[in-house]
Formats: structure tokens, C-alpha cells, sequence
């Protein structure tokens, strides 16, 4: 038999309702703090691939310096390819929390010169753009006005 059950987003804090099958599901309150709206889970798959692939990257180029087989030409591409996925980080973030996108050379000058921590850079970055996002602010406001009318 299918239920629904009541659950407030993981990420943005939306309220929303999650329909789960009884014979399969144990003890649903304790998943249920996992849940992401489809536009937050659709946005958190985006940004874990590009997050992953950055890294793949900046450690092939770390590898290449290390092993000091980093030409001219293929730091170029590296760097292209850098640019490419830290443009769509930044865009992808920009566009969830509603933010204005600005994509800074910087960025990727960061990953090359640390490319062993590119993951923590990209996640660093995210969160700043979260903890600026209006749509928190938006919500945590709608919240706020929901319990005074309580």
C-alpha cells in the first residue's frame, strides 16, 4: 500500500509530500531528513558530476606537472577544459540559488595552483554562493510568517 508522508527539502527547505511503499520502507522518519525536491536532487546530481570531473581533471594536470610531461599545448587543453567545467559550476550553482552568475579566471587559477584540492575549491564556492542566495532567505521569511500566524 502506497503512503505519502509530509518532508521539507535537504537543501532549500521547501515543504513537500513523498510517496513510499509500506512493505518495503523501515522506519520512514529517519530517510525522510534525506529528502531533496526534484529541483534540488536534479541540481545536486548536475553539480556532483561536474564537481567529480573538475577533479579528474586538475589531477591529471597535477599528475602531468609532477611527472614534468606538461607541455605548452597540453596545459593549454587542461586549462580549456578547466574553464569549460568551472564556467558550467558556476552557471549550474548561479541558476539554483538564483544568484548572478559571475565566472572569474581566478577560479581556475585556484585549481591549478592546489589541483589536489579542487573538490574542496568547487564545494568552498558553492556554499558561498548558497549562504548569498535570496531563495534561503525567501523561504526561512515564508516560515517565519507561517509560524507567527500560528
Amino acid at each position: 500500500m502506497m503512503t505519502t508522508m509530509p518532508y521539507r527539502c535537504r537543501m532549500c527547505g521547501r515543504a513537500g509530500e513523498a510517496a513510499y511503499d509500506d512493505e518495503f520502507v523501515v522506519k520512514a522518519e529517519y530517510w525522510k531528513e534525506l529528502l531533496h525536491c526534484d529541483r534540488c536532487g536534479d541540481f545536486k546530481e548536475r553539480f556532483l558530476f561536474l564537481r567529480e570531473r573538475t577533479s579528474n581533471v586538475a589531477i591529471a594536470f597535477w599528475a602531468y606537472q609532477t611527472t614534468n610531461r606538461l607541455d605548452t599545448e597540453l596545459e593549454n587543453r587542461l586549462r580549456e577544459k578547466l574553464v569549460r567545467l568551472t564556467r558550467q559550476i558556476v552557471e549550474a550553482t548561479c541558476r539554483h540559488w538564483r544568484v548572478m552568475a559571475e565566472w572569474s579566471p581566478d577560479f581556475v587559477q585556484m585549481i591549478v595552483e592546489q589541483p589536489r584540492r579542487a573538490e574542496f575549491i568547487v564545494n568552498f564556492y558553492a556554499k558561498g554562493v548558497r549562504k548569498d542566495s535570496p531563495l534561503l532567505l525567501q523561504i526561512a521569511d515564508a516560515q517565519t510568517e507561517k509560524q507567527n500566524a500560528l
